[in-house]
C-alpha cells in the first residue's frame, strides 16, 4: 500500500512512534494509548489519514472482540500482513496508534470498544464490522444495552458497510437491521448467546422474546404450548392449605426453622402489606453472621408479597402510565425507512408468513436454540456460518474442522465469525482456518504458566456475561477468584449479583483482590466456601502442586499478569 499523506500526518506519525518507542523503553506500558493520544493532539484527522488506502474490518461487541480480532488477523494472514491492535486498546488513540505501528499495510483489523463504533467507523471507512454480542457491562458509566443497541442501528443506517452479525442475539439482528435497511449486506453467523438476561424484551416493538431450547440445552425454553380449545370455566378450586412448617405474615411467607418458630434470634423481618393502589411493597430482612442452624430462615427462601399488577396495555406486557401503576417504558423509535423489520433483516419472512409458535417446546432450529419476538416480525434469521463440533460450517455447506489452542464453545463461535469476516476479504476459509490455531493467548487471556510448580491459567472476565463462559472454560480444580473496581473496570460491583456462580460448588475457591469482600458476600449467598488471601503469590501457596485456574476482571488480570511478567 503506497499513499501520500499530508505533512501535518507525517509528522504526527513520527511523533507518535516515538512516544511509543520511549514508553516501552521506559517501562511505562506498551504504548498503544500515548502515542495515539499525542499523534491525534498534532493531527486530529491522523487516524482517517492512517486508514485511507487500506481494506479494514472492525470488530466490536461486550465480550470477545480481542480474541475474535486476533483470529480475523490470523486468518487474514492469508492475504499478507495486517495491521491489528492486537493488546486491547481499542479507542481511537489505540487505532491510530497501532496502524502507524504497522506502516503500510493492506490490511487492518481492528477492536472498537462499543461506544466508538460510530465516530471509527466514519474516520476508517471499513469494508466490514463485525457485531458479536450485547450484554450490560459497567452500568455506572456506559450505556444501556438497548440504547448501545439503537446507536450501532442508526449508525449503521447512515454509513452503509457490510456486516458479519450474530444471528443468535436479539439485540445484534435488530442493530443489524440498520445496514440492511441502508442497502448494505449482512452475513449471519450462529455464534451462540449463554446469557439471555439482557434480551427478553424486543428493542422494536417491547414485546417479549421467545426461546426455544437448543439441542445442547443452551436456552432454556419458553415457547409456549398452543392453547386449548375454549371450554366452560373450571369451578373454583379450594383455597390452599398453609404448607407445614410455612408461616404467612403480612403476606409475606417465610419458611420456619425445623421447630416450626421463626428463629427470632437470628432473623429480623420487618413485612409491609401490598398497597391497595398497586405501589410497591417493601420487606427488609436482616441477619447475623452466626453459624444458621439447618431449616432457619434466609432471605434465599424469603418469598416478596404478591404486588397487584394492572391488566396490560401493551404488547410487551407493560402497563400504560396511568394513576396508580407504574409509567409506561418509552420504545425505542424506528429509523424512518419505508422498510419494516421483515423487509430489512434477509431470511426474515413477512409478518403474514410468519410460522406459529411451535407447540413443541424442545422445537429448534438445526444449529441453535430458535427465537422470536411475539409482538413483531423480528426473529432469529437463518445464518450462513454455524458451529458444528470442532468444524465451522461455510455458506456452501463445507465443513472446516478449526484446532484451537483458545478453550471452550464460546472461541469455536468467535472463530466461526473470524472466518466470515475474512471470507469477505476473498479469503478462502480452507486456508485460513489452519492458521487459528497460531493464536494461543491474547495480551494475557488463557495464558498458562508454570510458577512454583503450579500451572496457572488466566481467564478474564469482567462482567455477568464474561463470568458464565469462564466458568464453562474452567476445570474443576483449585479456583482464584479476583475483583478490583478502578475506572477501566467500572466502579459499582452489583453486577457480581447477577452472575450464578454456582457452578463452583465442590471446588477449592480463593478470592482476593479490592472488593475481595464483595466477592466474599455473593459467594456466600450461592453457598460456596471460600478462602480469602491477600495477594496472588500467597494464593499459589495455599493449594497444593498442579493445576490453578485464575478468574478475574480487567485490572485484577492486568495485576496478576504483571506478576507474571506480562505474559502475552
Amino acid at each position: 500500500m503506497s499513499t501520500k499523506r499530508p505533512l501535518r500526518a507525517k509528522l504526527a506519525t513520527s511523533v507518535s512512534l516515538g512516544a511509543a518507542a520511549l514508553s516501552r523503553a521506559t517501562g511505562r506500558g506498551d504504548g498503544s494509548v500515548i502515542g495515539g493520544r499525542l499523534g491525534l493532539m498534532i493531527d486530529p484527522n491522523l487516524l482517517a489519514n492512517l486508514a485511507t488506502g487500506r481494506q479494514i474490518a472492525l470488530v466490536s461487541g461486550t465480550n470477545g472482540k480481542t480474541t475474535t480480532t486476533r483470529l480475523t488477523a490470523a486468518a487474514m494472514g492469508v492475504l499478507g500482513d495486517v495491521a491489528t491492535n492486537s493488546l486491547g486498546a481499542n479507542m481511537p488513540t489505540g487505532h491510530t496508534s497501532a496502524l502507524a505501528r504497522a506502516g503500510s499495510t493492506e490490511y487492518a483489523v481492528l477492536e472498537v470498544d462499543e461506544h466508538y463504533l460510530p465516530e471509527v467507523l466514519t474516520s476508517t471507512q471499513p469494508k466490514v464490522v463485525a457485531l458479536l454480542n450485547l450484554s450490560r457491562d459497567q452500568l455506572d458509566r456506559a450505556k444501556e444495552v438497548a440504547m448501545i443497541a439503537d446507536l450501532w442501528r442508526r449508525t449503521l443506517a447512515q454509513h452503509p458497510v457490510h456486516v458479519v452479525a450474530n444471528a443468535d442475539d436479539p439485540m445484534i439482528t435488530w442493530a443489524a437491521a440498520g445496514a440492511t435497511g441502508a442497502g448494505a449486506g449482512v452475513t449471519w453467523v450462529a455464534a451462540g448467546q449463554r446469557w439471555h438476561d439482557d434480551s427478553w424484551v424486543c428493542p422494536d416493538c417491547g414485546s417479549h422474546i421467545e426461546r426455544a431450547v437448543a439441542s445442547n440445552g443452551a436456552a432454556v425454553s419458553n415457547m409456549p404450548v398452543a392453547p386449548e380449545p375454549e371450554s366452560a370455566p373450571a369451578p373454583p378450586a379450594d383455597p390452599p392449605e398453609t404448607p407445614t412448617g410455612v408461616q404467612v405474615v403480612d403476606e409475606v411467607t417465610v419458611v420456619a426453622s425445623g421447630d416450626g418458630t421463626l428463629d427470632g434470634a437470628t432473623e429480623l423481618i420487618t413485612a409491609v402489606p401490598a398497597p391497595a393502589n398497586g405501589g410497591h411493597p417493601s420487606a427488609t430482612m436482616a441477619r447475623s453472621h452466626a453459624d444458621r442452624p439447618a431449616g432457619s430462615v434466609d432471605e434465599r427462601t424469603l418469598l416478596m408479597p404478591t404486588v397487584p399488577v394492572p391488566e396490560a396495555a401493551h404488547p410487551a406486557g407493560r402497563p400504560l402510565g396511568s394513576a396508580g401503576s407504574h409509567p409506561a417504558t418509552p420504545v425505542l423509535a424506528p429509523i424512518a425507512t419505508p422498510q419494516t423489520v421483515a423487509d430489512t433483516i434477509p431470511g426474515l419472512p413477512a409478518v403474514s408468513a410468519l410460522p406459529a409458535v411451535p407447540t413443541d417446546p424442545t422445537a429448534t432450529t438445526a444449529d441453535g436454540a430458535d427465537w422470536r419476538c411475539t409482538g413483531c416480525a423480528l426473529r432469529r434469521p437463518t445464518p450462513q456460518w454455524r458451529v458444528e463440533g470442532d468444524a465451522v460450517i461455510d455458506p456452501t455447506g463445507r465443513a472446516h474442522t478449526i484446532q484451537l489452542q483458545l478453550p471452550g464453545r464460546v472461541n469455536r463461535a468467535n472463530a466461526a465469525t473470524a472466518l466470515a469476516v475474512a471470507a469477505e476479504f476473498g479469503v478462502d476459509p480452507a486456508l485460513a482456518a489452519p492458521r487459528l490455531a497460531q493464536v494461543v493467548s491474547i495480551a494475557g487471556r488463557y495464558a498458562q504458566v508454570q510458577r512454583d510448580g503450579r500451572d496457572v491459567r488466566l481467564l478474564l472476565a469482567k462482567n455477568p456475561a464474561g463470568w458464565l463462559e469462564a466458568f464453562d472454560m474452567a476445570e474443576d480444580v483449585p479456583t482464584l477468584l479476583s475483583i478490583n473496581s478502578r475506572d477501566p473496570d467500572g466502579l459499582d460491583t452489583s453486577w457480581l449479583f447477577d452472575v450464578d456462580f454456582s457452578p463452583l460448588q465442590g471446588r477449592r475457591v480463593l478470592i482476593t483482590g479490592e472488593r475481595a469482600y464483595d466477592l466474599a458476600v455473593r459467594l456466600d449467598i450461592n453457598d460456596i466456601p471460600f478462602t480469602h488471601v491477600n495477594s496472588f503469590g500467597k494464593a499459589l501457596r495455599s493449594v497444593p502442586a498442579g493445576r490453578v485456574e485464575v478468574i478475574a476482571n480487567y485490572t485484577a488480570f492486568q495485576d496478576i499478569r504483571a506478576e507474571l511478567d506480562r505474559v502475552n
